[in-house]
């Protein structure tokens, strides 16, 4: 497991909202960028793990609950291990909403004939707001704060932010 000040113990770490899973190249760009726009825009830590053949009786014995969990499909040695996986997270984290990310992809879908396996795919390379709009469909996250936060970050107050006062 990779950490970062985003994703260190909610103790000494900055103040989380949830936690969320990245199963890719913990240290990969992909990886990076999600872990700082989940805390940026919902404040959920994301832990990043490289998927091998422990991976699964890992999940089995963690004992907190996921909000979401990302899925990078290109390093998995085989599709298999990626579905087994997803399915393994939908049975032992049903409210997990699960995001799938690939090259291999042809575009984003949100639709439902990956349901079973997932929520939403998106193509690598993923966005900052391909993500956050993911984010808005698969949960229950507010984007008043980001907005407020975005709207001050100029010095000047916008329309949008006095509006969501």
């Amino acid at each position: 497991m990779n950490c970062s000040r985003k994703s260190v113990s909610r103790r000494l770490g900055p103040k989380c909202k949830g936690i969320a899973l990245l199963v890719g190249r913990p240290l990969g760009v992909t990886c990076t960028d999600i872990r700082n726009w989940a805390y940026d825009f919902a404040k959920i830590s994301v832990m990043g793990v490289s998927f091998c053949p422990d991976t699964l009786r890992w999940l089995e014995k963690l004992d907190c609950k996921l909000d979401f969990a990302v899925v990078d499909l290109d390093h998995f040695a085989t599709i298999n291990q990626a579905i087994e996986l997803c399915l393994a997270l939908r049975r032992l984290q049903p409210s997990c909403k699960i995001v799938l990310v690939s090259d291999d992809v042809s575009r984003d879908d949100f639709g439902s004939e990956r349901k079973p396996i997932a929520d939403a795919t998106l193509v690598k390379p993923v966005s900052r707001t391909r993500f956050i709009d993911t984010l808005l469909f698969i949960g229950p996250y507010d984007e008043t704060e980001e907005v407020q936060q975005l709207s001050y970050s100029f010095g000047i107050p916008t329309i949008s932010a006095i509006e969501r006062r």
